[in-house]
């Protein structure tokens, strides 16, 4: 699950889809906190160090936009609030995109 959110959240980002990258990681940990194996810490801190980069990521876009259009036309981001529910859609899409890249691959 984290090496499926972290892979897919890289290729939202490269996109500029830093919002859906955050929340696809936020639901990979939420997985992993609700999972009823025993999870190793590193991959927690994986998924806090990608978050972080996106922090990052998400900063530098609000300045380039800041920087580019006047501020009282600027639209607040709106994220959906993390559900078991969506944590659930989101590891199901993972597991589609996996699968539709192994089976490209295939070809």
């Amino acid at each position: 699950v984290t090496v499926r959110a972290v892979a897919e959240s890289h290729r939202l980002a490269d996109h500029s889809d830093i919002a859906g990258a955050h929340h696809l990681l936020s639901s990979a940990r939420a997985l992993l906190l609700q999972s009823s194996k025993p999870v190793e810490e590193e991959y927690f801190r994986w998924l806090e160090a990608e978050q972080a980069e996106l922090q990052k990521r998400r900063q530098q876009q609000r300045t380039q936009s800041q920087n580019q259009r006047p501020r009282n036309t600027r639209a607040e981001e709106k994220l959906e609030p993390l559900t078991p529910t969506s944590a659930w859609r989101a590891a199901e899409r993972l597991a589609k995109v996996a699968i539709m890249r192994k089976s490209m691959n295939r070809v």
